[in-house]
Formats: structure tokens, sequence, C-alpha cells
């Protein structure tokens, strides 16, 4: 990213990193892009994935990123 500071919205479960998208800001729409190519990539190999639990780090704009991608989870 040419030096510039960026954020790595990292998912995994179960022992296994399942997707890393790369957000400029940790804001909601930031981190909502960078998580919105996990929810993406999920879809192409079951279009009809959706997570049952999700447990985040605690910062607003990942659980708001978060729902506004999968609804309430």
């Amino acid at each position: 990213m040419s030096g510039k500071k960026v954020y790595i919205a990292l998912t995994a479960g179960q022992g296994c990193l399942w997707g890393a998208g790369i957000s400029e800001d940790a804001g909601k729409e930031g981190l909502g892009q960078a998580d919105g190519e996990f929810k993406e990539e999920a879809k192409e190999i079951s279009p009809s994935y959706q997570p049952l639990t999700v447990t985040t780090d605690g910062w607003e704009a990942t659980r708001s990123a978060w729902k506004s991608l999968f609804g309430a989870c």
C-alpha cells in the first residue's frame, strides 16, 4: 500500500483463516468493504451462506459492518 497505514479485516473460525480484506480506514464503511470481500467469496462457494454466530473484536465499526453485511447473526 505504498507506505500507507491500512487495516486488515480477518475472518477466522475453527482454526482456519477464511478471509482477509484490506481497508484504508477502521470505520464501518471501510471495514464493511473489507469484510464484504469475505461475504462475496463465501456466497460464491455456498449461495445460501449465513453465519449463525459471530464473535468480533468488540470494535463498534466491526460489529456494525457485520450486521450490515449479514443482518442479525
